[in-house]
């Protein structure tokens, strides 16, 4: 196989490759905007040129610190209070010199940006944080200023929370966009965790059927997705560009550069490279087990502190996406039914004139109108911009720290009969549409008063009625493909360890096929051997044809775009062709680590699975239930109060709450889907489709129940 030929496990041509999606593709369009930019008004030169002279003046200072301190010392080895001073004040020099290299040099950051695989400089993503706040500060600035004149002096809390923000939005924009390649970088690290134990098991596969490190070494390379398969790619360059002088050289420093954050996987790759040492079979299968064993229990581990160290950061997320917004919301009509007295509503009231006729003074209404504006503004920002914001970056944060698994099967979109996107769009228009024309007689007064006055609810449901028509009908017939993918993989190790178990007795593999599929009927495993055998008997090709394909067109396993499947049953194959005795010896145990892979990767679900169902029921229908009660008490108390008594109007009241449960469905979805499989597109999309409309729903049950028990309907 190192002579030319295709290697182990390598996709035949025209097999489907799934490629997993580069992250921080828009941050680095970003930076190259903002950052070249500024780049041309700045001085990235002068800057190296300060910092260096500056390190300069460290240096010497730390140099003379250090004679005199060994000057004391020969006079005086003892040493006194003014020696441990100068101690002391050395020990931060010394600190100071290494923060003043590491900014001139940018060698740990220019080491994150590489392995994070973003496209930018040092000095782009310098300046584009500069940019991002000075613009953010400049435009919180003039909204405070703007505001402040409008509200003449009066001060309000909403006007307090926007000028702290005005101070602290730009300063977390700024560190976000600056250390953006750090969070990636760890967040990659994190995740290439479960695919250590993937690259372990390729690489001990290929030591089984051959003694050769390079050869294990490209195998893994080209079935190992990310970062990690990058890296793999990256040993075998080294050797031809001469970096290192031999395979075994460059993949030491592999390990040794990949142990820094994962040790269990550095003593996997010396187990690896001992084992092609090993003059006996016994120490080659002892060593690789080692290897597996190694970086299997030590992923496990991770996982498990991982799930036990989520109940903490979950409960916080729960209470700033949910409960805090929902406590908010639930408690606003009281909020603002006190703080009629501090604008005149309910105080003193308006003046009486000799005619009898009542008055409100005009700087009383100025006042009143621009209290009523910010108290307005600082709602809708709370409420649809901040909460949300918030609750988004924090399950951001929570998520980076799942370890990869498992990586989720992405089926083939081709063959799959599906609406275009432009029909979906157009027939969830029309649904939308059809929905949200009932806001129409219900701001007429068709439905009541309260329907008059919560008649955006109603906008809000066909939104929600139309964006998950559209999704379903673009994900529905692809979801059901994905599931029944899934299912194959997860019957997998079992199915292999059969197939390999009859092979190992000397069946050849299309009869071994046949008494597997028999054994398995009724389960997609043997729908699958179902058409291998009938795709061989009917081309009359050969197996490893019927699989993978040939000059005469592609093979199943094109329908089924699995990398496990593909790089196992070419295995499978290759060892059989060197008798039952190898089947036996690399294949089943193959299949025994693909189960313990797949026992890990369902202990993570296990252990989250309260809190993931925990999160879905709140966000889809406890939060709608609460929110639609808060809303039939917001016309409870708008139906006893003179119209425009309240500051915010009920049907901006109801489009507020409605659009903030919108949002949150979209990102306790992302959340859920995030914990149980680090982030499925094509399940998170069919959750959001089947739910948000639930969501809403629900929203608008709840505020007709609550108007029904409450009385909102009694207007004044």
């Amino acid at each position: 196989m190192d002579n030319g030929e295709t290697p182990l496990g390598a996709p035949p041509p025209g097999a489907p490759t799934v490629q997993e999606e580069a992250p921080g593709r828009g941050y680095v369009s970003f930076v190259h905007l903002m950052g070249r930019a500024l780049l041309g008004y700045a001085d990235p030169a002068k800057r190296t040129a300060r910092l260096t002279r500056a390190l300069d003046r460290a240096r010497a200072d730390r140099q003379r610190l250090t004679a005199v301190l060994a000057r004391e010392e020969a006079v005086d080895p003892h040493g006194g209070s003014s020696r441990e001073r100068m101690e002391r004040k050395l020990t931060s020099l010394q600190k100071r010199c290494e923060q003043l290299d590491e900014s001139v040099r940018r060698t740990a950051f220019k080491r994150e940006i590489y392995f994070a695989g973003l496209e930018v400089t040092p000095d782009e993503v310098h300046y584009a944080a500069i940019g991002v706040l000075v613009l953010s500060f400049v435009a919180l600035a003039a909204t405070l200023v703007a505001l402040t004149f409008l509200s003449q002096g009066v001060v309000s809390p909403f006007l307090l929370v926007i000028g702290l923000l005005t101070f602290v939005l730009p300063i977390s924009f700024y560190l976000f966009v600056y250390n953006y390649p750090g969070l990636l970088a760890k967040r990659l690290r994190i995740q290439t965790l479960g695919r250590a134990p993937e690259a372990v098991h390729y690489m001990a596969m290929s030591l089984r059927l051959n003694r050769s490190l390079p050869r294990a070494v490209r195998f893994a390379s080209e079935n190992v997705e990310g970062n990690l398969g990058a890296a793999l790619k990256k040993v075998q360059w080294d050797v031809m560009s001469r970096k290192h002088p031999s395979l075994e050289e460059s993949f030491l420093h592999f390990a040794d550069e990949w142990g820094n954050w994962n040790e269990d996987f550095m003593r996997s790759m010396y187990a690896l490279r001992l084992s092609t040492h090993e003059k006996t079979d016994e120490g080659l299968t002892r060593n690789l087990e080692k290897a597996q064993d190694i970086v299997l229990s030590g992923t496990r581990r991770k996982i498990e502190e991982f799930s036990a160290s989520l109940s903490g950061p979950t409960t916080v997320f729960f209470a700033l996406g949910v409960l805090l917004p929902l406590v908010i919301g639930a408690m606003l009509p009281m909020v603002f039914l006190s703080n009629l007295a501090n604008v005149g509503n309910l105080g003193a009231g308006p003046s009486a004139t000799p005619g009898g006729t009542a008055t409100t003074p005009p700087a009383t209404s100025a006042a009143n109108a621009t209290s009523s504006l910010v108290t307005v503004i600082g709602f809708v920002l709370a409420m649809d911009v901040g909460f949300p914001l918030v609750a988004l970056l924090y399950s951001m944060q929570i998520l980076s720290k799942r370890p990869g698994t498992v990586t989720p099967p992405r089926p083939p979109e081709s063959g799959v009969k599906r609406p275009s996107l432009a029909e979906a769009i157009l027939l969830g228009l029309v649904a939308g549409g059809a929905v949200g024309a009932s806001a129409l007689p219900a701001y007429l007064g068709w439905l009541g008063s309260p329907g008059t006055l919560a008649w955006p609810v109603f906008i809000l449901l066909g939104i929600s009625v139309g964006i998950s028509i559209g999704i379903q009908l673009r994900t529905r017939a692809l979801a059901k493909r994905g599931n029944a993918l899934q299912r194959l993989e997860n019957e997998f190790p079992d199915t292999l360890f059969q197939l390999a178990s009859r092979m190992g007795e000397g069946m050849r593999f299309e009869r071994a096929v046949e008494r597997t599929s028999a054994g398995m009927r009724g389960t997609e495993s043997a729908q699958f051997f179902d058409r291998v055998l009938h795709f061989s008997r009917v081309s009359g090709g050969t197996p490893e044809q019927a699989l993978f394909g040939s000059a005469r067109g592609p093979g199943l396993l094109a329908r089924y775009p699995s990398r496990q499947m593909r790089v196992s049953l070419r295995a499978l194959l290759e060892a059989a062709s060197k008798g039952p005795q190898a089947v036996t010896d690399t294949v089943i145990p193959m299949a025994q680590h693909l189960k313990e892979l797949r026992n890990t990767d369902a202990a993570i679900r296990t252990s989250l699975r309260g809190t993931v169902q925990m999160m879905k029921g709140s966000a889809f229908f406890f939060a709608p239930i609460v929110m639609g009660m808060t809303g039939a008490l917001y016309l409870l108390l708008s139906g006893v109060l003179a119209s425009g008594a309240l500051a915010v109007p009920p049907a901006l009241f109801f489009a507020v709450m409605g659009v903030y449960l919108l949002e949150m469905v979209f990102i306790i979805g992302q959340f859920s889907i995030g914990i149980e499989t680090g982030g499925d597109r094509l399940r998170y999309w069919t959750l959001v489709g089947q739910f948000l409309w639930v969501a809403l729903l629900v929203y608008v049950v709840g505020a007709l129940l609550g108007v029904l028990f409450l009385g909102g309907g009694a207007t004044g």
